[in-house]
């Protein structure tokens, strides 16, 4: 949603973040399938995949728009199976950390993308009316 907001250099950083995060509970789950599989094709053909997503990472992402793009489809990916878990929460925190992110901007994110994420369920509610 947010991947048109990072240049082809970030958005390799957020592809690597969200295949760790989507590995961090030990299982990868359909829904982060798709989600990778979407956030890959909508990503620059040659964005480069960093070795360490964390290395240096504060280089990489030195503007607030960029900051808050990033956690939006980090925070997505790991609400995306209804369960965020300790190890998603831990990465995610991590990222804002480097970032200098405060606590309570990265709690705001994650209360809309709790709140994206019901209104997600709902439209498939009526959809299947």
């Amino acid at each position: 949603m947010f991947i048109n907001n990072l240049t082809p250099d970030q958005q390799g950083y957020l592809l690597s973040l969200c295949h760790a995060i989507a590995a961090a509970d030990g299982n990868i789950v359909e829904a982060e399938q798709q989600i990778l599989a979407d956030l890959k094709s909508q990503s620059h053909p040659n964005s480069p995949l960093p070795d360490d997503p964390f290395s240096k990472l504060e280089d990489h992402f030195d503007d607030h728009k960029s900051k808050v793009s990033l956690l939006l489809e980090l925070l997505g990916i790991a609400y995306v199976d209804s369960h965020y878990d300790e190890s998603e929460a831990g990465i995610i925190t991590r990222v804002a950390d480097k970032l200098k992110v405060n606590k309570a901007l990265l709690s705001d994110l994650e209360n809309w993308v709790t709140r994206q994420m019901l209104l997600v369920k709902e439209a498939h509610v009526f959809m299947e009316v």
